[in-house]
C-alpha cells in the first residue's frame, strides 16, 4: 500500500565506509551484519539506502526492507538499514537522485512511499542498480571490478526493485 511521507536526508548514510553497526539494523536475527554485510558500501544499493518508517529499533524485522520512493515521477529503491522517525531518511546522494540534484535546496519532501519485493536469496548475490539509468552503479571497489573484469562480457538483468543481476554471456 502506498503511503505519503516526509523525506529527508542525513549525509551519514553517504560515508561507504561506515559499519553497519552503527544502526539499528546492525546484528541480530534481522540485522545486515548477519547477512554478511559490513559497510554501508557493501550494500547492494549503495548510497540509495537509509532510515524507515517501518523499523521502529534495533534488531527490526523490517531491516532490510526494500522501499520503492516516488517524487516528481523520478523513483528511486532503497534498502531500510535504520529508524526513519515517521518518514524516511536518505543519504544526500540519493537524495539528490530524487529530486535532480536539489538536495540541499529543498532539504524534504513529500513522496510516495511503497513496499517492493527483494527476495532474501537475491539480496546477497546481486550488484547495485542506478534505477533512473538502469545501469550499475560506478563507485568504490565494485566499479573497478566490473570496469576492468566484466566489460563487455555481460548484460544487465533486472530480477526485482531493488537489485541488478550480472548475466554472463
Amino acid at each position: 500500500m502506498a503511503a505519503n511521507v516526509l523525506v529527508s536526508y542525513d549525509q551519514v548514510y553517504s560515508n561507504a565506509n561506515e559499519s553497519l553497526a552503527a544502526v539499528a539494523c546492525s546484528d541480530g536475527t534481522h540485522g545486515l551484519l548477519t547477512r554478511g554485510f559490513t559497510t554501508f558500501g557493501s550494500l547492494p544499493t549503495f548510497p540509495i539506502i537509509g532510515g524507515a518508517f517501518a523499523i521502529k529499533g534495533y534488531n527490526s524485522p523490517a531491516c532490510g526492507t526494500c522501499l520503492g520512493i516516488t517524487f516528481n515521477k523520478t523513483t528511486i529503491n532503497m534498502i531500510a538499514i535504520d529508524v526513519g522517525g515517521n518518514g524516511i531518511v536518505l543519504s544526500d546522494k540519493a537524495m539528490d537522485i530524487l529530486t535532480g540534484g536539489k538536495a540541499v535546496a529543498v532539504g524534504t519532501v513529500n513522496a510516495t512511499v511503497v513496499q517492493v519485493a527483494s527476495s532474501a536469496s537475491s539480496f546477497f548475490i546481486l550488484f547495485p542498480q542506478d534505477t533512473i539509468h538502469r545501469n550499475i552503479i560506478v563507485s568504490d571497489v565494485q566499479s573497478e571490478f566490473i570496469s576492468t573484469a566484466l566489460t563487455p562480457h555481460f548484460r544487465l538483468l533486472n530480477i526485482d526493485s531493488c537489485n541488478v543481476c550480472v548475466i554472463f554471456s
